[in-house]
């Protein structure tokens, strides 16, 4: 339905008639990431700095999408350091086998 690339050129974004709007690496034609608005899009759009998608749909929704422009490594990396993880409970640590 439409189609849009980054001011960067390292992206492409479609938008389709079922609702997903996906972003493309424009140079190598690997699909980054997909989601659905749940209506057909009408139209697509980046941001003058690349760094976020917009979307809009035929009955008005508009989403925006940051986009992460990082590697596998450097995600896990921030993951391992701002991922926050619980205690586990007794009772977990019984469920699980774990020794207190």
């Amino acid at each position: 339905m439409c189609l849009a690339i980054s001011p960067n050129g390292k992206y492409v974004l479609s938008g389709l008639a079922n609702g997903d709007v996906i972003l493309w690496n424009f140079k190598t034609g690997e699909e980054l990431n997909r989601i659905n608005i749940n209506d057909l899009v009408s139209n697509v759009v980046f941001s003058s700095d690349s760094k976020t998608a917009f979307a809009s749909s035929t009955s008005g929704k508009l989403i925006d999408w940051q986009i992460v422009d990082k590697s596998l490594p450097d995600l896990l990396d921030w993951i391992a350091l701002n991922r926050y993880i619980r205690p586990l409970t007794d009772a977990e640590k019984l469920q699980y086998h774990i020794q207190p």
